[in-house]
């Protein structure tokens, strides 16, 4: 009507995007849109990688709220949360619980009374809960199987690989006979990226891609974790280009990501697991990556009609 168009008008004004009619209603299943119950997971002190996609997701006008480490131990995320993002503090190996919970009630009551007043501090406690790793993965898997989707960014790739048993694996490695195996990872005189630009090729068709360009491009640094999906119940999302895969910058064998993940999902029970090895929010400048992230946060809240 009247009014819809109105609004269209007035947001593509404002967003700097453009509309365009289609003459009849497309046939088929459809996908109903709903708003993401969204949290973000930090730790005590903040994490830069987590203000960075905070930031990208308060531009893009995704409403989330930060969750701290006594909310996850807590169980039942469900109830709250469509959505987890992580980029640090999942517990590795070892469980966490045995290492301490770091500083004590008493010093963070007098943190507290020091800080100024521009935010609550009252949730320091549960900031410097640190997450202990039979609880948490716990937590997670049942997030994750009664339809919620987990996000995890970089490094923490590797750890949710590992926890949920999924056919992931993470590195690059070079055929060595006299290695177990027949290989080895790769030494950093043969494969090494500090920071560059390289190409990702994906199908915009898919439901986690959509919206893309086919080849954007996306940071690649010496902490980015490359992945591969070894066996069935994980498909590739996004994957590096097989040839000129470098865009800007400089590489040392480039060929060991060729045609390698950069985005990873899996299902797990009513819900998904992403894995983004590629930094997709890097600093907040690789806004051809965004739309990534936007998707896998969009499909969390979708309810086909």
């Amino acid at each position: 009507g009247v009014e819809v168009q109105a609004q269209l008008v007035t947001a593509t004004a404002e967003l700097g995007v453009r509309a365009a009619p289609l003459a009849s209603v497309p046939a088929g299943a459809k996908l109903r849109l709903a708003k993401p119950r969204i949290g973000v997971f930090d730790v005590f002190g903040g994490n830069m990688p987590t203000g960075w996609d905070q930031w990208v997701l308060r531009e893009f006008e995704f409403p989330y709220e930060l969750v701290f480490g006594d909310r996850i131990q807590r169980g039942d995320l469900r109830r709250d949360y469509d959505v987890l993002l992580f980029h640090t503090g999942l517990p590795a190996g070892r469980d966490l619980s045995q290492l301490g919970q770091g500083r004590d009630a008493e010093t963070l009551q007098k943190l507290a009374a020091a800080l100024p007043k521009f935010e609550d501090w009252s949730t320091l406690q549960g900031r410097a809960t640190r997450l202990e790793g039979d609880a948490t993965w716990k937590a997670l898997r049942a997030f994750v199987e009664q339809g919620g989707t987990l996000l995890a960014l970089g490094s923490e790739c590797q750890k949710v690989a590992r926890a949920f048993e999924l056919p992931v694996e993470v590195g690059t490695f070079v055929a060595d006979a006299a290695a177990e195996g027949g290989r080895r990872a790769t030494r950093r005189e043969e494969f090494y990226i500090p920071g560059s630009l390289v190409a990702l090729t994906l199908d915009p068709r898919d439901p986690l891609a959509a919206g893309c360009v086919r080849q954007p491009a996306a940071m690649f640094t010496n902490t980015t974790p490359v992945l591969s999906v070894t066996g069935p119940g994980a498909t590739v999302v996004a994957r590096y280009r097989r040839h000129d895969t470098l865009v800007s910058g400089w590489a040392i064998g480039e060929e060991y990501i060729a045609e390698k993940a950069a985005v990873v999902a899996a299902e797990v029970g009513k819900g998904r697991v992403v894995m983004f090895g590629a930094d997709v929010t890097y600093r907040g400048q690789p806004v051809g990556t965004f739309k990534l992230l936007f998707a896998a946060i969009r499909a969390a809240a979708t309810a086909r009609e």
